[in-house]
């Protein structure tokens, strides 16, 4: 589906909920897939309550990079393309634990 740089080395999967714009936060379930274009500090309280964090923009020094490894979830940046290839709601798996690249993949997995 789409892959970007991979953050930590985990393995699950989720709901995924398309967020674009930072006021729109207040509709974000815990354990949901935060996907967005790019995150800042106003999106760090759903980021502590998501399950991980697939970004369109970013590097593996980027703040959804930054903040993902300090709360130990997996984040793949930089996708370019995951908020308009993901259907909000749509079932997803990411894959954060073979190296430099994130996988994310559509559909229901079991883990």
């Amino acid at each position: 589906m789409c892959e970007g740089a991979s953050v930590g080395s985990k393995i699950g999967a989720g709901k995924a909920n398309i967020i674009l714009n930072v006021k729109d936060i207040h509709g974000f379930k815990k354990g949901e897939v935060l996907v967005t274009d790019m995150t800042d500090p106003d999106w760090e309280p759903i980021m502590k309550i998501a399950s991980a964090i697939v970004t369109d923009r970013g590097v593996e020094r980027a703040h959804s990079a930054i903040v993902s490894r300090e709360l130990g979830i997996p984040c793949v940046v930089g996708t370019n393309i995951c908020s308009r290839r993901i259907k909000q709601g749509q079932n997803i798996m990411f894959h954060c634990a073979e190296g430099e690249r994130g996988k994310v993949y559509s559909g229901n997995f079991k883990i």
